[in-house]
């Protein structure tokens, strides 16, 4: 069938994945829920299964991954706990030199680093003065230790807004500081379907 070659294509052309952790899937917040509703994240080849909710826990993300990979028997092309060190051009392809001294030649090569890799923290004026902790976003994970206390949050980005709602819960006060605001909507819109399955397509952007 055409779907059945068009997935073996597919497959063809991914020799090799590296990842530098030893797992699928990223470290995050333990109370992360995606803003992106499934239907929309989905790949369209393996969609997540119909029963599971529109917005998804971090664990049924995971899982849906760990899916997709084991249906598609792509766990056997990972290297996981791998080092990239220097990538290079190669004649006609790449040389990619790992931490460990092995070097490997491809044809193509793809950099799945994301823009959230490393925290970017703002320049403050005088803040070894303040004797509070501070922490990126980066290094949040849940709202331990934080049980009483008055937070100040600088940025309004959806990471700002997921630990204010989960600070809250247990914070004497939470304040955000932005610059010039923002607009905030609803995950979900009039009827009960997911906002950006509506407003967030290329039929209506």
């Amino acid at each position: 069938p055409p779907e059945r070659r068009k997935r073996n294509v597919g497959r063809e052309m991914v020799s090799i994945l590296m990842f530098l952790n030893n797992k699928i899937g990223g470290t995050v917040m333990a109370s992360t829920v995606v803003n992106t509703s499934k239907e929309m994240m989905a790949y369209s080849d393996f969609p997540p299964p119909e029963d599971w909710p529109n917005f998804m826990h971090h664990s049924m993300v995971n899982k849906y991954l760990h899916m997709y990979a084991d249906h598609f028997d792509l766990k056997r092309h990972i290297r996981f706990n791998t080092t990239i060190k220097h990538v290079s051009e190669d004649g006609d392809g790449f040389k990619v030199e790992l931490e460990n001294g092995e070097v490997n030649h491809f044809e193509k090569v793809m950099l799945c680093t994301g823009h959230h890799a490393e925290p970017k923290h703002p320049q403050l004026r005088d803040v070894e003065k303040f004797k509070g902790r501070i922490m990126h976003a980066y290094d949040y994970r849940d709202p331990k230790g934080f049980e009483g206390k008055n937070v100040f949050l600088l940025g309004i980005g959806n990471s700002a807004l997921d630990v204010a709602v989960d600070l809250a819960k247990v914070a004497k006060s939470v304040t955000i500081s932005t610059r010039r605001g923002t607009w905030i909507f609803n995950k979900v819109a009039a009827g009960g379907m997911p906002y950006d399955t509506l407003y967030m397509t290329r039929y209506t952007t």
